[in-house]
């Protein structure tokens, strides 16, 4: 699992936090991966990886602290997908960039947490800080659902 943000960005910091909150908890097979930098290196992070989960801080218009579970191998990406995260380089164009390299997992999903606030030095909307502990149970769910 791949947790994307920024920790001194307010609500961005939703991925790195879940992933550290779920890293003692993953099934054999899983690691925790914090990243804070450029998109275009997720396919170089998932590796040999055959499936994958991404949180991310996400703004698609949706309400503050929506969860969103997203295939991004999906062909008919919703809306949320295209809004993408809060990086420069989206997460669509990410995937698209492995698809081009062929190098996708099997499985790649995003469990985006509607931001509000992503400016450095903000704190954490409440809404987003509620819902760490909901959307690391989802991580938690997804990866367990894989072993079975």
């Amino acid at each position: 699992m791949i947790g994307v943000g920024h920790d001194d960005r307010a609500d961005d910091a939703a991925g790195p936090n879940v992933a550290r909150m779920v890293a003692p908890h993953l099934p054999e097979g899983w690691r925790a991966i914090e990243h804070h930098g450029d998109l275009t290196v997720l396919v170089d992070l998932y590796e040999g990886m055959d499936e994958v989960v991404i949180v991310d801080a996400v703004v698609s218009g949706a309400p503050v602290g929506t969860i969103h579970h997203v295939n991004l191998l999906d062909d008919s990406l919703s809306p949320l997908a295209a809004a993408g995260s809060t990086h420069g380089l989206g997460l669509l164009e990410a995937v698209a960039l492995a698809r081009t390299l062929g190098r996708v997992p099997g499985r790649l999903t995003l469990v985006g947490l509607e931001a509000r606030r992503v400016a450095v030095g903000a704190t954490m909307s409440l809404e987003v800080q509620c819902n760490l502990p909901v959307v690391a149970a989802m991580v938690l769910e997804d990866t367990r659902a894989t072993m079975a």
